[in-house]
């Protein structure tokens, strides 16, 4: 008698090891990805930052501040300033959004204007009050955390954690024109 071959599959164990194995390699590259995410947009949010405050510097450089104002006091209904940033939604005069959907606004002063980030998480605002803060620029007059007020003088500065706490922050950048 001749007997057939069969044919052999695997087994339930053998099954569950591979599917385990498959499951920590797509894990791995998903942890990966949104770190890569994340990273791409920390940096949107710093250059777009920078760029946001050179657009209003050269718009606004000449202009009187009092009667800008009287006119409007947010510059965030302008959209050429925010127009072609990188990273930053521009729905509408009050809908503004940093590249994780996070609302910002602008708002002209005497002195120049302000910029403010709200609902930034603690890294980004440590990140933020570092980029921002420290940079040699000479526009730039005050930086205000929810437990700092930075003037001219005090910068460049380097934050603590207790500049940035874990609940919502509001940070705000002041800069003359």
């Amino acid at each position: 008698m001749v007997r057939l071959k069969t044919a052999r599959a695997f087994s339930l164990i053998e099954a569950a090891i591979v599917l385990g194995v498959v499951g920590l390699v797509i894990g791995g590259l998903w942890i990966a990805a949104a770190s890569v995410n994340e990273n791409r947009r920390m940096q949107e949010l710093l250059t777009g930052s920078a760029q946001i405050i050179a657009n209003m510097q050269a718009q606004y450089r000449n202009v009187d501040m009092a009667a800008q104002i009287a006119a409007t006091a947010y510059c965030h209904d302008d959209p050429s300033i925010f127009r072609n940033v990188v990273g930053f939604k521009w729905n509408s005069m009050y809908d503004i959004q940093d590249p994780w959907g996070k609302p910002i606004a602008c708002y002209f002063e005497t002195f120049g204007f302000s910029i403010i980030y709200y609902e930034l998480d603690k890294a980004a605002c440590v990140r933020m009050v570092t980029y921002l803060g420290g940079r040699p620029d000479p526009g730039i007059i005050a930086v205000q955390t929810p437990h700092s007020f930075l003037n001219e003088w005090d910068l460049p500065y380097a934050p603590v954690d207790a500049d940035c706490p874990t609940e919502a922050n509001r940070i705000s950048f002041n800069y003359k024109l």
